[in-house]
């Protein structure tokens, strides 16, 4: 009896042993899969942050650069303003002696500066008597320009689009007004350097 049972023990050990890699084998495959998936998503959860962090530093510079240009316009018009005014007394007293050709040079001395384009005297019947560019005397300036800004009564700053600003102050005599003067300015605009890192 005892004969007959050794095969029967070692027939059991084979199964037992063939049963084995296949049961190691199932779970590795389940184990490989598992890291793939955990791997995708770590892959694919680092682009997307990635992502959001370069669309947010393209926001925070985009932003930065309209807040400088903002205050580029604001810090040139007021420094602009301050000078317009200055000018405005010299061209007043010549304007009152009937000296307009002293005026045009001081016109022409002015337009000289890097960001100014262009400068107007304009009579209150929106008649250009003097310009730095000539063909526009004794044309009327709103035919060119919005008419609205010869109307104010103190110097005055307009944006009429995104890269002008005129700069405007009336000029009195002793009792009317005896013109206005503009001055067209392109102000140097604040530029972020590595355009490339906000692409």
């Amino acid at each position: 009896m005892l004969k007959q049972d050794k095969p029967k023990l070692s027939i059991m050990k084979n199964e037992v042993s063939n049963k084995n890699p296949k049961w190691y084998l199932h779970w590795a495959f389940i184990l490989s899969v598992i890291l793939l998936i955990a791997l995708a998503w770590i892959y694919f959860s680092s682009r997307s942050t990635i992502r959001q962090l370069k669309n947010q530093h393209k926001s925070t510079i985009e932003q930065l650069s309209e807040d400088f240009t903002s205050y580029t316009i604001k810090s040139k018009s007021t420094g602009y303003e301050l000078v317009i005014q200055t000018f405005s007394w010299a061209v007043r007293k010549e304007m009152l002696n009937n000296n307009l050709d002293i005026v045009n040079n001081y016109l022409n001395i002015l337009v000289k500066d890097d960001e100014i384009e262009e400068i107007f005297l304009v009579d209150p019947n929106d008649t250009v008597l003097l310009s730095t560019d000539k063909k526009y005397e004794g044309s009327s300036f709103s035919e060119r320009y919005d008419g609205k800004m010869l109307k104010v009564d103190k110097v005055h700053s307009f944006k009429l689009d995104k890269d002008t600003v005129f700069i405007v102050t009336p000029v009195f005599g002793y009792e009317q007004r005896l013109g206005t003067i503009v001055i067209k300015i392109k102000p140097e605009y604040y530029q972020y350097p590595n355009q490339k890192y906000i692409q």
